[in-house]
């Protein structure tokens, strides 16, 4: 079972939110946010919440972890835009297969947010996921 945020990311690249490690443009990356380029959107494993089991026939326990989206961008507006596609993306997605794994739905943990520009005048903006998948 993969870890979620390689799970995310995949989603992610599939909805065409961005490249996978791409050297311009919007890459996606997985737990390090590089220095370049300016445009990235960043998935962190962030924690959970306890499991619950299920009894069918097998003891088989529902995961519920959560991970984070971060996106950094040239402006406030533009990062905006892209965390907002990464909510479009992944809110409310509902009983389907990733990267081996049987998911059962992903759900905002609120509004996005923006943090802060950075020191090179980037702005930061994140958003927090639910997940809900079998083992």
């Amino acid at each position: 079972m993969n870890a979620v945020a390689v799970d995310i990311k995949d989603l992610l690249v599939a909805a065409g939110v961005g490249v996978f490690k791409a050297a311009s443009g919007w890459g996606v990356y997985i737990a390090i946010e590089p220095v370049a380029p300016d445009t990235v959107v960043t998935v962190y494993d962030s924690g959970g919440f306890a499991p619950q089991y299920v009894m069918d026939n097998t003891v088989k326990p529902l995961d519920h972890p959560t991970v984070q989206v971060r996106v950094r961008g040239t402006s406030y507006l533009t990062a905006n835009a892209k965390i907002q596609e990464a909510v479009t993306a992944l809110d409310h997605k509902t009983h389907f297969n990733q990267g081996g794994t049987r998911y059962e739905a992903i759900f905002r943990i609120g509004d996005p947010m923006f943090v802060k520009k950075d020191e090179s005048d980037r702005s930061i903006w994140t958003v927090n996921f639910h997940v809900i998948r079998k083992q």
